[in-house]
This record gives structure tokens, sequence and C-alpha cells, in this order.
């Protein structure tokens, strides 16, 4: 008997035109479509998810260990229509890259200690000692896990120096520069990339 039931369903699709919801049977004079005909249109306005995750940074050529720069995907779903949910997909590099630049002027053998700590919870985001010879200069890569504001501490000996950084989330404006002057003060700044 059930048999006999679906049989007649069948029949009444095929024969009736029975088109589902999204069409009125096939009378009158409406175009049909069915769910695999249907397009749908990105939403205005699409966004994606915020950058998350968390990972320690750290300078590399440094005396700091090296963090590969690993992706992270984030989905965010909107604009659900008949059903259907639209996803959209974005890919951002955890670590952020930037460059240190550290000049030493004068006869003097220098160790420059640079260390970075996230302004909003004071963790110690990179710390990297660099040794220079009299007169040279020498650039590195410095890893942020996220953007945001940073303070960054320079010491070189007795002396020291502090600034801010906004570090942006994608293409760098600028790099940290340090100098230590003949007579050993630090000058801490940046310069535009």
């Amino acid at each position: 008997m059930a048999s006999r039931w679906i049989l007649a369903v069948v029949v009444c699709v095929l024969l009736a035109g029975c088109g589902g919801p999204s069409t009125d049977g096939g009378t009158g004079e409406t175009t049909q479509t069915t769910s695999a005909e249907r397009v749908l249109a990105p939403p205005p306005g699409t966004t994606t998810a915020p950058e998350t995750g968390s990972t320690t940074g750290a300078a590399t050529g440094g005396t700091g260990a090296t963090a590969a720069n690993a992706a992270t995907t984030n989905a965010s779903t909107s604009n659900a229509t008949n059903g259907t949910a639209q996803t959209t997909m974005a890919t951002y590099d955890k670590n952020v890259g930037y460059e240190l630049r550290v000049s030493n002027a004068g006869p003097t053998e220098r160790t420059v200690t640079v260390r970075v700590v996230d302004a909003n919870d004071s963790t110690v985001t990179v710390e990297v000692s660099v040794d220079l010879a009299a007169n040279e200069s020498v650039e590195r890569d410095l890893d942020f896990p996220s953007a945001g504001t940073y303070e960054v501490s320079v010491e070189v000996g007795d002396a020291s120096a502090t600034e801010e950084w906004a570090v942006a989330s994608r293409d760098p404006e600028d790099a940290l520069s340090v100098h230590v002057s003949e007579d050993g003060e630090v000058y801490l700044g940046f310069v535009a990339i």
C-alpha cells in the first residue's frame, strides 16, 4: 500500500509539473526556476570577521626565537535567504611583519637591547639583543601577533629610550629606528618604509 502511495506522488510530480514552493505548479505565464538555477548576489557592504588569535612573535635573525607566519582563516555568515546561508571567507596572516633598524655611530662596540611590550596587557611581544661593531648598522624583521599599540624600550648600557608604536594590521608604513650616537646616547624613532 505504501509503495502505491509513493508511486502516485512521483507520477503527480512528473505529470502535473509540481515545481515545489519556488513555482506555482507550472500554470499561467510564470517562469519556473529550480533551486539549482537560483543565483544569490553578494550582500551589500559585506564585511569579514576580525582577526583573532594570539601567538607570540619574535625577532628573526636576533637572539630571540623565531615564529612561523601561520595563516588564520576567519568566516562570517550573513544574509540567510530561502534557507541558504552565504559565507564570506577572509584569510589573515597571524603575524604582522615590521622592520627594526639599528645603527651604532663611533668607535665603540655596543649591545642594543630592544623590548616591545603590548600596551594593553604588558605582555612581552619581542625582545632582541643586537651586538654592533663600531660604525655598524643592521636590519631585523619583527613579527607582531596582532595589530595594536605597543610600547618600545631600548637600552644601551646606562642609556635608554621609550616610545609608543601603533602597529597596523597590514602594509607597515614605518620601521622602528634605533640610533646610538658616538657618546652613547640613544635615539628612538620611526622611519617611512
